[in-house]
């Protein structure tokens, strides 16, 4: 057994199996302790690891703060977010049952346009998001206050390439080729929209990102990154079921560790899991809309202070 499993091994790693593979978009590698990839077995077996918040030591999450955002500047901007539920047939409207961007990400995306006035938005990563900005950014426009909103994003939709209103200008490119100083000319106040590829690797965005965009930012300026599930690891379904091996967020939290240079603004998926009843005292969820279906926040909100 151990001749044939050796065998077979040699055909399925080898350099000349893994370049046909990958030349099919599959990457067949070995389960090994230097693999990204976890051995979903052992994952399923460590109940303790989806039943344990992390206590986030290093990280001041600003809890006080949060709630004192929520209920005061969001609080003031919601009735602004009335949000259809479903599609109404207009392509760059948002509506709450999109399946990816849910009811209070949209309506603390757009609370923080409002409330920032920015005049400069660099999106990386786009689409129902890209819709809820370029709303509130029109709704600056028309008391007189400038919004640009930039998109980055590789893999565009044809409502975002037609464009429409509040959109300035779309580019189809990863992050990492766009060149840093349209993400480093932002100013205090301007917000950088982070929805990116959420795995670290070598060469892609989050690395960029992380490494090379976010350390030469200038102070005040706001910083958004999407699906972060602080004090909790990435749900059990997305980890075992969907095959999604992420590792976005855990390096932001060893970013935000005993690092005063950041000020933690709004943590959405703690704020479901310890204050859901302030929260949905300010956003209620609308007529219609099940349990768990399209009101769960994943967004991450700091700014940048030293």
């Amino acid at each position: 057994m151990s001749l044939i499993r050796r065998a077979v091994g040699r055909m399925l790693f080898s350099k000349r199996a893994f370049d046909f593979f990958q030349r099919l978009g599959v990457h067949v590698t070995q389960s090994h302790f230097y693999s990204p990839v976890p051995d979903t077995r052992d994952l399923e077996r460590r109940a303790d690891l989806w039943e344990t918040d992390s206590e986030m030591p290093g990280v001041d999450l600003r809890v006080d703060q949060q709630l004192e955002m929520l209920r005061s500047v969001f609080a003031r901007l919601r009735h602004e977010c009335d949000f259809p539920l479903h599609d109404t047939g207009v392509p760059h409207q948002y509506f709450i049952l999109n399946g990816a961007f849910g009811l209070t990400s949209a309506a603390v995306l757009h609370c923080m346009i409002r409330h920032l006035v920015p005049r400069t938005i660099v999106e990386v990563g786009s689409g129902n998001s890209t819709y809820v900005a370029a709303r509130a950014a029109l709704m600056n426009g028309s008391e007189g206050k400038s919004t640009r909103l930039i998109a980055v994003e590789p893999y565009p939709n044809d409502t975002l390439r037609q464009g429409f209103p509040g959109l300035t200008r779309l580019i189809p490119r990863p992050a990492q080729e766009v060149g840093l100083s349209l993400l480093t000319d932002l100013q205090a106040g301007d917000i950088l929209f982070i929805d990116s590829s959420h795995v670290v690797r070598m060469g892609n965005d989050v690395l960029f990102l992380f490494l090379e965009v976010i350390p030469r930012l200038k102070k005040g300026v706001v910083i958004h990154v999407h699906d972060i599930f602080f004090p909790r690891p990435y749900p059990r379904e997305w980890v075992v079921r969907q095959r999604r091996f992420w590792a976005e967020q855990y390096l932001l939290q060893a970013l935000l560790v005993c690092n005063p240079c950041f000020e933690v603004l709004w943590c959405g998926s703690l704020m479901h899991l310890k204050h859901a009843d302030a929260l949905r005292a300010v956003f209620p969820p609308p007529e219609g809309l099940g349990a768990g279906e399209g009101y769960e926040s994943s967004s991450f909100w700091m700014r940048k202070v030293g």
